[in-house]
């Protein structure tokens, strides 16, 4: 943002004689507070208060506190729980409406409910002011030329009848300093506040200036007189420096605020200049906003923008060892890319009769196909040179078809033998045998355009009509086949067909001109789910929908309306996380690297997008091992195992097995002769009438994941015990896990709290129960004892223990109790070892620091997580109630407002290694990361469970982190580029920001080249 300031001689003075506001305002209606009502987006924030300041001193009187009262909401709106209301009296309480318009205001809900407000209320369209703070004004025929415009918010279009005059402070977007002094700014505050005054322009100038005058005449006395103290004048030139310094500093803070929000708002549209804003941010001033801007830019998708320069991209594709993509364009040129440093080797490859429409390698990589609407041909990536014979699919057939009507769609076989082509016009399939180099008899359906793709044992083609809409698995070598009814008959539909396989060949994906798409199991030929609706979009050219798979099948591509791409979890079919938005024209075309890593779509606007595929892969592959929730997680000391505990089973209706009672439900519920019982925190079990629990798969309750390679490595068997919680000792040989288990006795079943003790290396275990209906919910291990403190519940009957209190493995005995009247759910040490923290089942919140109590401020649901910084200055609760609340450990006051973001309960959370991120898990199925300093929200939530997160952990280095929850999944989200954001943003960025970039976006800063040093 724009750093607005002025000195104490900006005061200036109004002549006898000039009406001003205050002697006016018996002439106001009786309901008017302010002058002006400045409406405007906090992205421009810097202009706003140097327009509301220059306002308020041009033509000041010196016994005036202001020449104009303007509405500015920061100045003057205090916290209120009716802003709207607030600012609807203030609009309705303005002679005159004052339009900061700007991109950023146009885009503004608020500034649009704002203006609309004014519209309705005030006929009077002399009282609606216009400043342009940057972005284009141009006006048309009777109304303003929106296509041209656009920093003006949508509701003014037909309310101007004649073109009104506007002030244009465009120039000033990036000032660092602006005030009355600045004589193109006081001319432009002049014009905007003479129809306010009802002064004219010059005089309100001229005035100006002779008060200026005056008041510099005045300062060069004082100046004078202060010269006969050399104290005072030293004095003086001391507390100027000070000061100096000081406006530099807030400068630099300014300037790094305005480059951190533009790299916000620029976002994925061009993310590499977004990197490197968020690095200049940071290094003409490291604050709050710079650095969440850097961590921000490390986690969106968006990599790199390749733009061809031929027009439309119809075709691409990547090389089978992923270092080169190819790219077919509308000037009928391909061109190759090198992927790691993203630049164009050697010069567009020429030939096509057309536009390519499709690319494909051979597996081998020794071979690249193309379709160009005419021929398919076959290249040499090495020499990008064609292989003879040059045209395969010449087909004389085609006389007087034109050259969309034959666009061709091409690709191989798994073993590389077989190539095969698809016409979206023409309904014909033609297929070569590229050893013997002859080709097969072509098969023809009886309608319209086809789509195509081998299966994975080659010996198959799965089919797709467009006009029909049948589905069909031929063989490729007599063409005998049994077509199906797939997707509603859309004869004048201008979409093509489209067909994907899975890698493993088990799923098909089929795209039908009726822009539905449908999931198929190969093996069984049968549709998996319902179809999916307004989602897939097709080129108007090219007409036929981007779709495809990932290389291990887990992601599922499919292009979007308005140039956005969505991203599916092919196992369960959702949608996993936003999509991907950027391209301004449709995609045309997608690809996945061979490693899994990279998603590149072509668009008809004429550029390449490179996408990361980290955060999308761990929401739609999780880590599979668990049959039930999965409620904890825990990495060892030296971060290379994770171990994960949760219920041993889905669901069950074994008699006596505890489980959880609902979703989200602290309870553990068990189904007996007397119906379903419920063990909480009370002394008897609860018995509810129905055993309606039905039961699907059992498993280990607890699993161990190697962290490298991403594989499990070992089940843990805990009986019937229900895990809540794990953690490893201090040198990570011992694994201990908490929950509830059951005890065949004489009596019958009894369940009881327990802790178990795994040998990591050995696995040898041992049991060590504890109180009856003692659910053990969180175990923490002491920073310097050997030691864990455990928090469970209530408990019940004779010789109940505590809720709170420390356990010594060596002994299986618990130790030094800190809380008896109360369940707690979550426990955590500090690092110093001088604070334990405690969440309880009514809400509060108990700290132990040098084993003194202190109850904090009491949560409105059970605290399910508790957290300390690495550093043992903040403790952070997350509780029912849907708020994670942030406390200074020293004295237990409260941090700020809440961190409000879950819809829902809030059950766990985790600081990352320093300090920096909150990462919280709740029971909207999302994951969440906080930048702390901050507090704001990094990244869209991560919707990736199907059900209520339990569980959140940072490895030790902070580069993965772990959740759990109610869906039975464990994912491991990449967050090795917040460790070092600035590194992780130079690394994928190739270059630096010109100096023409730095002075469009820092103007009045020296240059400099941010990722260069």
């Amino acid at each position: 943002m724009i750093h607005a300031g002025s000195s104490p001689d900006d005061v200036d003075s109004t002549p006898t004689g000039l009406e001003s506001a205050d002697t006016r305002s018996a002439d106001r209606p009786s309901g008017e507070r302010y002058d002006a009502f400045l409406s405007y987006s906090h992205a421009d924030d810097g202009v706003a208060v140097a327009v509301e300041r220059g306002l308020s001193r041009l033509m000041k009187r010196w016994h005036q506190r202001r020449a104009l009262r303007v509405f500015l909401d920061r100045n003057i709106l205090a916290a209120n729980p009716d802003l709207w209301g607030r600012i609807a009296d203030a609009l309705d309480g303005s002679r005159y409406f004052i339009l900061l318009a700007s991109p950023h205001a146009a885009a503004s809900p608020w500034v649009g409910l704002e203006v609309d407000h004014w519209l309705r209320t005030e006929p009077d369209r002399g009282r609606f002011l216009i400043v342009l703070a940057h972005g284009t004004i141009a006006w048309g025929e009777g109304d303003f030329d929106w296509d041209a415009t656009d920093a003006l918010p949508p509701g003014l279009r037909g309310w101007f009848t004649t073109e009104p005059k506007w002030v244009d402070l465009g120039w000033a977007h990036g000032e660092p300093r602006l005030s009355t002094r600045h004589s193109v700014f006081r001319r432009a505050l002049a014009e905007v506040a003479s129809p306010i005054h009802g002064v004219p322009v010059d005089d309100i100038e001229g005035e100006d200036v002779r008060q200026h005058r005056r008041i510099t005449a005045v300062r060069r006395f004082a100046v004078a007189f202060l010269a006969l103290s050399l104290v005072v004048v030293t004095g003086l030139l001391g507390y100027t420096a000070v000061l100096r310094g000081n406006a530099e500093d807030q400068r630099d803070a300014a300037s790094s605020r305005d480059l951190a929000s533009r790299s916000e708002a620029i976002g994925d549209n061009d993310p590499e200049l977004a990197r490197l804003l968020a690095v200049a941010a940071h290094g003409i001033s490291p604050t709050g906003q710079a650095r969440s801007a850097q961590l921000a830019a490390t986690l969106r998708p968006g990599l790199a923008v390749l733009s061809p320069g031929g027009g439309a991209v119809g075709a691409l594709a990547f090389s089978p060892d992923g270092g080169s993509l190819v790219v077919g364009t509308a000037d009928k040129a391909m061109g190759v890319w090198d992927v790691a440093t993203r630049r164009r080797v050697g010069e567009p490859v020429t030939g096509h009769e057309a536009a390519p429409t499709s690319i494909a390698f051979r597996p081998d990589g020794g071979l690249l196909a193309t379709g160009d609407g005419a021929d398919v041909r076959l290249w040499r990536l090495a020499d990008r040179r064609p292989v003879e014979p040059e045209r395969l699919a010449l087909d004389p057939e085609r006389t007087g078809l034109s050259t969309v009507d034959t666009a061709h769609r091409v690709a191989f076989s798994r073993d590389g033998r077989l190539l095969l082509s698809t016409a979206a016009r023409g309904a014909r399939i033609r297929m070569w045998d590229l050893v013997t180099r002859t080709a097969t008899r072509p098969y023809v359906p009886s309608f319209g355009s086809v789509a195509a793709a081998f299966t994975a044992d080659g010996g198959h083609l799965a089919t797709l009509s467009g006009d029909n809409g049948h589905l069909n698995f031929l063989r490729t070598g007599d063409w005998a086949g049994n077509p199906v009814p797939a997707h509603e008959s859309s004869p004048r539909s201008d979409t093509s067909p489209a067909v994907a396989i899975s890698p493993d060949g088990r799923v098909l994906a089929t795209v039908g001109s009726d822009t539905t798409l449908r999931f198929w199991d190969t093996t069984t030929r049968q549709p998996l789910g319902e179809p999916i609706t307004g989602r897939v979009d097709a080129d108007r050219a090219a007409k036929v929908p981007a779709i495809a798979f990932s290389p291990d099948g887990a992601l599922f591509a499919a292009a979007g309306h308005g140039g956005t791409v969505w991203l599916w979890d092919t196992a369960g079919r959702r949608p996993v996380g936003e999509p991907l938005r950027g391209h301004t024209g449709t995609v045309t075309t997608a690809a996945f690297s061979p490693d899994g890593e990279l998603l590149a779509t072509g668009s008809s606007d004429g550029t390449v997008r490179l996408w990361r595929m980290s955060l999308h892969h761990a929401m739609a592959a999780p880590l599979a091992g668990h049959a039930g929730r999965v409620f904890a997680a825990a990495f060892s000391p030296d971060g290379r195992t994770l171990a994960t505990g949760g219920d041993p089973r889905r669901e069950a209706s074994i008699p006596g097995r505890p489980y959880p009672c609902a979703d989200g439900d602290w309870d553990m519920c068990f189904i007996g002769d007397q119906g379903t019982g419920s063990v909480s925190e009370g002394r008897t079990i609860r018995w509810t009438a129905g055993k309606e629990r039905s039961w699907s798969a059992e498993g280990p309750a607890v699993h161990l994941w190697d962290l490298a390679r991403r594989e499990h490595v070992a089940a843990l068997d805990a009986g019937t015990t229900a895990v809540r919680a794990v953690v490893f000792d201090a040198d990570g040989a011992n694994l201990f896990a908490g929950g509830l288990t059951t005890v065949e006795g004489t009596g019958g079943t009894s369940f009881l709290g327990a802790i178990y003790t795994w040998q990591v290396d050995t696995r040898q275990q041992r049991l060590h129960t504890l109180h009856s209906n003692q659910t053990i919910r969180s175990l923490v291990r002491h920073p310097d004892r050997h030691a864990l403190t455990v928090a469970s519940d209530l408990g019940g009957g004779i010789g109940t223990g505590g809720t709170v209190f420390e356990w010594k493995p060596e002994t299986g005995t618990p130790s030094r109790t800190r809380l008896t009247d109360t369940t707690a759910y979550s426990a955590t040490w500090s690092p110093d070892g001088r604070v334990v923290a405690a969440g309880l089942q009514d809400g509060r919140v108990k700290l132990w620091r040098d084993n003194a109590p202190k109850e904090l401020e009491r949560h409105g649901g059970p605290v399910g997580a508790v957290a300390v910084s690495p550093d043992a200055t903040t403790l952070v609760t997350a509780s029912d109630d849907g708020t994670v609340r942030l406390w200074n450990v020293a004295d237990g006051t409260r941090i700020g407002e809440p961190l409000v973001g879950h819809v829902g309960p809030v059950y766990a959370a985790a600081f990352s290694p320093n300090g920096e991120i909150l990462a919280t898990g709740g029971g909207d199925h999302s994951v969440r990361l906080w930048h702390l300093p901050t507090r704001r929200q990094l990244a869209p939530p991560h919707l990736a469970h199907h059900g209520t997160v339990r569980s959140v952990a940072f490895s030790p280095d902070g580069r993965v982190l772990a959740t759990g929850g109610d869906d039975g999944g464990v994912r491991l989200w990449d967050t090795g580029s917040t460790v070092d954001p600035q590194r992780s943003l130079c690394a994928a960025t190739d270059r630096t920001l010109s100096a023409e970039e730095w002075d469009r976006y820092a103007p009045g800063l020296p240059h400099r080249t941010p990722c260069r040093g």
